[in-house]
């Protein structure tokens, strides 16, 4: 039954497609599988041009706490077992962070270890007001790889990434708010209307001119060239939307 998924992916009639996490029992932490589930179903909604939003959540009261820690105790005797765990979840976070339409992390519960880096590899996040924030890898003596450290930093800044990966400290949903992990803080009964409530939003504006915005800001948080950039906000715009857009503002 796709209800007893571990991972539960839908597309809705309005283009809006929804990942769910689905291991309550395991406060939705992911094991190598789950990963790479994750991996596919990304890279299948990437290709399918009727999704215009991806959301992702958890089931239940946990958004993820990360990776399961306990199957990852069987992948240590392997060759570089904690190497290819960890370059399992970096394939998997560097798929949503490129992923071509925009994002929202949908944080109903804790966000910890791998639940955080997923929500910050999304474009916006809301969460709860219950939802606690940490990464402990430090504490098992693990380490993200180095671009998802930057990604971090660059959402909270690099003295506070490192504070809270060398102390692990768990913090609460309003400072992880206040620190900017959170764009939209929300009580649990409110969870689901705001979440429309943004998706309506983005689901309104021009395509192009957000992937623009989106190729930007990934372009200069890594440093890439921005040339190809220029040229796609030329064909911005020349297009036909642009115009039509203005003229109903002007007519309103």
């Amino acid at each position: 039954m796709p209800g007893d998924e571990p991972l539960i992916v839908e597309v809705r009639d309005d283009g809006v497609a929804w990942i769910r996490f689905n291991r309550p029992d395991y406060r939705n932490a992911l094991d190598a599988d789950q990963w790479d589930r994750l991996a596919r179903a990304l890279g299948e909604l990437a290709d399918n041009r009727a999704v215009r939003c991806l959301v992702i959540t958890g089931a239940n009261q946990v958004f993820a706490a990360g990776g399961d820690l306990k199957r990852l105790l069987n992948e240590l005797d392997e060759p570089d077992g904690p190497k290819a765990f960890r370059d399992r979840i970096h394939r998997c976070l560097d798929a949503l962070y490129s992923f071509p339409r925009p994002t929202i992390a949908r944080v109903n519960g804790a966000a910890i270890g791998g639940g955080l880096e997923l929500a910050i590899a999304c474009d916006i996040r809301i969460a709860v007001q219950s939802a606690k924030w940490g990464m402990p890898a430090a504490r098992f003596g693990m380490v993200m790889a180095v671009t998802d450290f930057k990604r971090l930093a660059s959402v909270v800044g690099i003295d506070r990434a490192r504070f809270l990966a060398i102390t692990a400290d768990v913090i609460s949903g309003e400072e992880a708010h206040r620190i900017g992990l959170v764009h939209e803080l929300v009580a649990e009964a409110d969870l689901g209307s705001a979440t429309e409530r943004w998706v309506g939003r983005i689901c309104k504006m021009e395509p192009e001119a957000v992937e623009w915005f989106r190729r930007a800001g990934r372009a200069l948080e890594s440093g890439d060239d921005l040339g190809p950039l220029k040229a796609f906000e030329e064909e911005c715009l020349r297009r036909l939307e642009f115009r039509g857009r203005v003229e109903a503002f002007i007519a309103k």
